[in-house]
């Protein structure tokens, strides 16, 4: 099955690439960090993505998959990957797992995470 067949696939949010001049807060912020599920902060923002999702960073610690358990904002350093129907933490876990397996695929110069480079990604059923 074709991860664009499970998921919406985009990047995070623009406005929120440069986190200068944000406040402290309540809502997490996930960037591309590998540790803490990539959890940058807290900030005074307002929640864009409801929980459970996937993020993978397509900056700094490329292709390290996360299951996102929070509602949350996420920068542009990561695609989220949003389910297209319901589905259960095991699911998410597993192809995040796939996901994390993958990331040779995209550790070398030109070939960063983009939106189309895995939305035809397989993943076993």
């Amino acid at each position: 099955m074709k991860l664009k067949s499970l998921f919406t696939i985009g990047y995070g949010q623009r406005e929120y690439h440069s986190k200068q001049g944000l406040k402290k807060g309540n809502t997490i912020m996930i960037s591309s960090q590998s540790t803490d599920n990539g959890c940058y902060g807290f900030f005074d923002v307002a929640i864009k993505y409801k929980a459970p999702f996937i993020t993978i960073p397509s900056t700094g610690s490329v292709g390290e998959a996360t299951v996102q358990e929070f509602d949350c904002c996420v920068d542009d350093n990561c695609l989220v990957l949003m389910p297209i129907k319901p589905m259960s933490l095991t699911n998410l876990y597993f192809i995040a797992g796939v996901l994390k397996l993958s990331k040779w695929r995209f550790s070398y110069g030109g070939r960063k995470v983009t939106p189309p480079r895995i939305e035809e990604m397989e993943i076993p059923e």
